[in-house]
């Protein structure tokens, strides 16, 4: 298991963070998600912010948000996005987040794909 404590990140490619436990405050802001990030079954135990342009498929899946207070997605698109099997009642999202669009079909077929590659 990856227990990352404080997470200020660089600019960066896909990222896999699956499995990853974040014990300590975490942002992910402005535009340092180039194409996409892996979330699958990483636990959020502290507050966590993202914000900006974040590019690519960001996935979520099975994922523990212990503070769903703390977590903040102050983003306006979130189409790329898939929270399959994520509890996000309490997390705060932007007023303006808007979350169909082109990239919401692109995000569950890769979703679906990442999935079945698990097996």
């Amino acid at each position: 298991m990856i227990c990352i404590t404080y997470l200020i990140l660089a600019t960066i490619e896909f990222r896999d963070f699956i499995g990853a436990s974040f014990a300590e405050w975490t942002d992910f802001s402005g535009d340092n998600i180039k194409s996409g990030a892996d979330f699958y079954n990483s636990e959020f135990h502290d507050k966590i912010y993202f914000s900006g342009n974040l590019k690519g498929i960001i996935i979520f899946y099975y994922v523990l948000f212990e503070g769903k207070e703390k977590v903040i997605f102050d983003i306006e698109n979130l189409s790329n996005m898939s929270f399959m099997n994520t509890d996000i009642t309490g997390v705060r999202f932007s007023d303006e987040a808007r979350w169909g669009g082109r990239g919401e079909e692109e995000a569950k077929r890769a979703g679906e794909k990442e999935f079945r590659n698990l097996d």
